[in-house]
């Protein structure tokens, strides 16, 4: 497993910000059975953008196939704000 750089994902975060979005969808490919950078991204998310809409896969659809986990929260992400 590699570590997740929280700096480099801050500057994403800032990244998107900057584009003007409304809603964040976090979907990391083994996540349903080890959320812990999913939970990381959740975090540095909510400090770089306190009230984001955010949407982490294994809690929209927590299982393995990884095509209905990210449709599934990339579609959650759209329609929550």
């Amino acid at each position: 497993m590699k570590r997740l750089d929280p700096e480099e994902a801050r500057q994403g975060v800032r990244s998107l910000l900057k584009m003007g979005v409304e809603s964040i969808a976090v979907c990391l490919i083994n996540s349903f059975e080890n959320p812990t950078h999913e939970l990381m991204l959740k975090e540095i998310i909510e400090q770089e953008a306190p009230g984001m809409s955010i949407s982490i896969s294994f809690r929209v659809l927590p299982q393995i196939k990884e095509y209905e986990r990210t449709s599934t929260t990339a579609t959650n992400a759209y329609v929550k704000p």
